[in-house]
């Protein structure tokens, strides 16, 4: 691949790893706050719905797509030996992003659309916290990810 192709592809790696970040950043500071507003039934139902309807092929290009994004973007750096470390870290920031939500996020998602609703506002209270503080971490990934993408394909402009 030239520089040049490396470079575009770099540019839809970043792309696709700061909607990602986005996206995170979006529920950590706005969706969950929401949530935790209104009436735990509604805030439940709400939070059942959403993660009903998120499993969409836009949600996993980003989802997926910017990890793999990330490892193609990896090996093709490792090939022209142009900023490997900052791909190669980006990728293990987004490798985390993605352990955390099949590991924690969806399996509490899993639980409260199983859990028994008679006790709303406590099921409501202990899943908001926990989700919205693995979240925060999900956040965090992301965009040192994103922010690191941005870095490396800057760089690879002065090669």
């Amino acid at each position: 691949m030239s520089n040049k192709g490396l470079f575009s592809l770099a540019c839809f790696t970043t792309l696709l790893t700061g909607l990602n970040a986005g996206f995170f950043y979006t529920w950590s500071f706005t969706i969950t706050g929401s949530l935790d507003l209104i009436d735990p039934a509604a805030a439940i139902e709400a939070m059942r719905s959403i993660n009903a309807n998120i499993r969409s092929g836009w949600f996993a290009l980003i989802f997926f797509g910017a990890p793999l994004a990330l490892f193609i973007t990896t090996v093709f750096a490792l090939s022209q030996r142009s900023n490997v470390v900052l791909w190669l870290a980006a990728l293990l920031l987004m490798a985390t992003t993605v352990i955390v939500t099949t590991r924690l996020h969806v399996p509490m998602n899993d639980a409260l659309a199983a859990a028994d609703t008679s006790d709303l506002a406590s099921l409501w209270r202990d899943y908001s916290s926990r989700w919205t503080l693995w979240n925060h971490l999900r956040t965090l990934t992301s965009t040192l990810a994103f922010l690191i993408a941005i870095i490396a394909t800057a760089r690879s402009l002065r090669q």
